[in-house]
């Protein structure tokens, strides 16, 4: 139950954080984005944080949302990284369950759709920003492929 509302609270944290951000605040949209193909639909980003949680089993959520006017909110992916070690690197990410996964909400109605396997890789980082490439496939045989993402860090 514990990992339940891990989960929750990750989905619940991206979305306040990026429902409550601004086009005039200090997130450039040209700067920190992702990108990915949802099957053969492209999935473009306006706006890409990474914030990591220490207090929460050194968590790293990167979020990646696209833009209403000044307001982040779905489509959007997240990627999940429990026990980051800090650095960069390949992740496995698998089902939810293992804390370390992705998902995918195509609305604010829809189902989240969450990894069953892929991974993330964490090319290269300053104290501000964050880059790398990912890919996944949801549990419901939704494939995520070609992710980029080049996210500020929180």
């Amino acid at each position: 139950m514990t990992r339940f509302f891990r989960l929750v609270f990750i989905a619940l944290f991206s979305i306040t954080i990026l429902g409550g951000c601004s086009g005039t605040g200090s997130i450039s949209t040209t700067t920190y984005t992702m990108t990915a193909l949802v099957g053969s639909t492209p999935f473009n980003g306006g706006i890409c944080i990474a914030v990591y949680n220490p207090t929460v089993s050194d968590d790293l959520a990167i979020t990646g949302s696209t833009l209403s006017g000044s307001t982040g909110g779905p489509p959007q992916i997240n990627l999940n990284i429990l026990n980051w070690p800090g650095g960069t690197g390949t992740f496995t990410l698998g089902p939810a369950s293992s804390m370390t996964f992705g998902n995918y909400v195509a609305s604010a109605s829809a189902l989240t759709k969450i990894s069953s396997t892929g991974y993330v890789i964490i090319t290269s980082m300053t104290p501000s920003m964050m880059t790398g490439s990912f890919a996944f496939t949801c549990d419901d045989g939704t494939v995520i492929s070609a992710g980029r993402f080049n996210a500020r860090r929180y």
